[in-house]
């Protein structure tokens, strides 16, 4: 995960400070996982259920933008040689790069 993407809820979730839907934000993130928990006001409790209609927490899950899709249809990425390459899938970076580590791995 990029730095951006931490930066950017943090941001969203101080928003929700400012705008007194949010009491605190505790956070418990590490290396592995992220993990926040919000202490909501009441004008902030009421908000987060009027946007959750269904129940599922769908709404919400796009509403804290706590998920996102990652699109993979640009992928320029250095190869083993320095040189920037295109890669027409995820496929083509793996079948590119496992052969250089694996004889690393074996090299150690």
């Amino acid at each position: 995960m990029s730095r951006r993407a931490p930066l950017q809820q943090a941001m969203l979730l101080r928003t929700f400070v400012d705008k007194g839907l949010v009491r605190r934000v505790k956070e418990y993130t590490t290396d592995e996982s992220a993990e926040f928990v919000l202490v909501l006001t009441p004008k902030g409790v009421q908000h987060f259920k009027d946007i959750d209609k269904s129940g599922t927490g769908e709404e919400l899950i796009k509403a804290l933008k706590l998920q996102r899709n990652l699109l993979t249809t640009n992928m320029h990425l250095f190869d083993h040689q320095g040189e920037i390459k295109k890669f027409e899938s995820v496929h083509d970076v793996i079948s590119d790069f496992m052969p250089i580590r694996l004889a690393l791995c074996v090299a150690v």
